[in-house]
């Protein structure tokens, strides 16, 4: 008898559970995959009710970006380690890039120090600038932004 209790109990909670979740509403959300962290700086896929878009953070500031971009922005870091070659002993040197809506500018400082600099085009200032290994740990995983973006969508599903 003690048994037969024990489940009516538990089937009396699960459907008091049931009824609690009928008036729960999700109106709006923001869902947020964090793909890569290089550094200072953050490669995310976020997701509301509105769009499925990228995030690239770098310390407290933020740009979004459509997946596209952000795949040809990493294609274009990818080839940073092409460019570290090709500048290598040269001091104060540049190759510009544009990614879509966005410039990646491979230079050597004064020192001779190798960084890549990433800006919006409509931007006056640098947004982020990335130590070599930093640009090739965010390429890879920016690459496959449209993928990555279209799996989101696939799973969370309103």
């Amino acid at each position: 008898m003690r048994c037969q209790l024990a489940a009516g109990l538990l089937v009396i909670c699960a459907a008091v559970t049931r009824a609690d979740d009928d008036d729960l509403v999700i109106e709006r959300y923001q869902f947020t995959w964090i793909m890569a962290e290089a550094g200072k700086t953050q490669f995310a896929i976020e997701k509301n009710e509105k769009s499925t878009r990228a995030r690239l953070r770098h310390g407290s500031d933020a740009i979004s970006m459509s997946l596209e971009d952000a795949e040809l922005l990493g294609a274009v870091l990818a080839r940073t380690d092409k460019f570290a070659e090709q500048l290598k002993g040269t001091k104060n040197q540049n190759e510009s890039l544009g990614a879509g809506k966005y410039h990646v500018q491979f230079q050597t400082t004064e020192k001779g120090d190798f960084r890549v600099r990433v800006s919006p085009e409509k931007w006056m200032r640098v947004f982020a600038t990335l130590k070599p290994a930093e640009a090739m740990a965010l390429a890879e995983p920016m690459k496959k932004a449209v993928r990555a973006g279209a799996l989101v969508d696939r799973k969370i599903k309103l």
